[in-house]
């Protein structure tokens, strides 16, 4: 069992507040039309597929998660996927999104590869993802031990040992734009969002 099947009873629960603040500071910056096709990369139970008042479709690697997508979003479409791997034809949707999933994919190639299947899959692409330098670090709670990449990987391998470099790689603004150079994004925006004057999370708009 995968850990987001663990915490499927109380993912909505956890994450609900956080997930509707993004797509609330995602919607300042584009307008999805009604007709259009929208696909959420790693949509979890739904949470930042259903906000989208347009064709929606979900992937998520966690069968139970998308159970309750499936229960919670009927007008929905979700498959089981991995985010890595999008199983849909070149240019099919209009709108690529996902929502904090980039920094959990793997090093920088994986990362690159991430971005290029949404690209592959869409005409537009959006996504989130944390800064590495906001003082608190979202999944494990601490503060400023992630600045330091051997510091922090040496306290997860003791007190959080499923957070690996494999499973988190957080991005200052600098690796972000390499990223985007390195990929098949012929252009791209770099949104900060703010808390208390501070960049806490990229929203990253791209075409090809």
């Amino acid at each position: 069992m995968s850990y987001y099947d663990e915490i499927s009873r109380g993912y909505e629960e956890l994450h609900r507040e956080e997930q509707e603040k993004k797509i609330a500071l995602i919607k300042q910056h584009l307008k999805v039309n009604p007709e259009e096709k929208l696909l959420d990369v790693g949509c979890g139970t739904g949470l930042t597929t259903r906000p989208w008042k347009c064709k929606r479709f979900g992937i998520d690697p966690s069968k139970k998660l998308l159970e309750k997508a499936k229960k919670s979003d009927p007008g929905g479409t979700y498959k089981l996927a991995p985010a890595e791997s999008i199983p849909f034809k070149d240019n099919e949707f209009d709108w690529v999104f996902s929502n904090a999933v980039i920094e959990h994919v793997g090093d920088n190639n994986a990362q690159v590869y991430f971005v290029n299947e949404m690209i592959r899959v869409g005409k537009n692409v959006f996504f989130t993802t944390p800064y590495k330098y906001f003082p608190i670090e979202s999944h494990t709670d601490v503060f400023f031990l992630h600045w330091n990449n051997n510091l922090f990987y040496s306290w997860c391998k003791k007190h959080k040992p499923w957070c690996t470099k494999d499973h988190l790689y957080l991005f200052s603004r600098k690796r972000l734009e390499s990223i985007l150079r390195q990929s098949n994004a012929d252009s791209y925006q770099i949104y900060n969002n703010r808390f208390l004057g501070m960049t806490m999370t990229f929203t990253v708009l791209c075409s090809d």
